[in-house]
């Protein structure tokens, strides 16, 4: 059995698209509408974000993605967060950010997302959940925290610590140059090689 693992063009989020995108200390990013990604931001907002600005006063932070589910709205209203609804290109958000948090306490496979942040040269603070289907450890290519107190803990920790931020940034760009296209690609040529060497060594037909 081979395993390909679900790749992205790494480079498309090294060269930024879109130059007025407000900037955020924290970013989170996906279909809002989508029930894990609602989940986890509204445990987020209601059981971390107030420790951080407790901490931290001033730390903004955006919900980057397409149609919010209404059980949003009332975060609207928290200091400090900004609810984009769709845009154009996530790319400038990502990018722009100081962390990008994954709080997820629900969900299954490979996120994208996380790959992204890891293309953008990001830090990242995520549960366990959040980062399931990588081979990823904590202080290498990103933080897991599965505790409110430990996630609060760990961002703030990245926030006012640009040179933790750019270790994890640097070692997070590595791990995804292996879910870029380019590299998966050719393992998609090598499994069709496999096969057809298969069918050549077990011919069928009529006697």
């Amino acid at each position: 059995m081979s395993i390909i693992p679900n790749s992205i063009d790494v480079a498309e989020y090294r060269a930024i698209p879109g130059q007025n995108t407000p900037e955020y200390d924290l970013v989170f990013t996906g279909k809002m509408d989508y029930r894990p990604n609602v989940d986890a931001v509204l445990w987020f907002s209601k059981e971390i974000w107030p420790k951080i600005l407790r901490a931290r006063p001033g730390t903004t932070w955006a919900i980057v993605g397409q149609r919010p589910h209404r059980r949003l709205r009332p975060l609207s209203e928290l200091e400090g967060v900004t609810i984009t609804g769709r845009v154009k290109h996530i790319q400038p958000y990502i990018a722009q950010a100081a962390v990008c948090i994954m709080p997820f306490r629900a969900g299954g496979g490979t996120r994208f997302k996380i790959i992204e942040a890891m293309a953008a040269g990001k830090a990242i603070v995520s549960t366990r959940i959040g980062a399931e289907g990588f081979d990823a450890t904590t202080g290498g290519e990103l933080i897991i925290a599965d505790e409110a107190d430990d996630f609060a803990f760990a961002t703030l920790n990245l926030l006012n610590n640009p040179e933790k931020r750019r270790e994890l940034g640097e070692q997070a760009l590595a791990t995804a140059r292996a879910y870029d296209w380019q590299s998966v690609t050719p393992l998609f040529d090598e499994v069709y090689e496999q096969l057809t060497a298969g069918a050549e060594s077990h011919p069928t037909g009529s006697a």
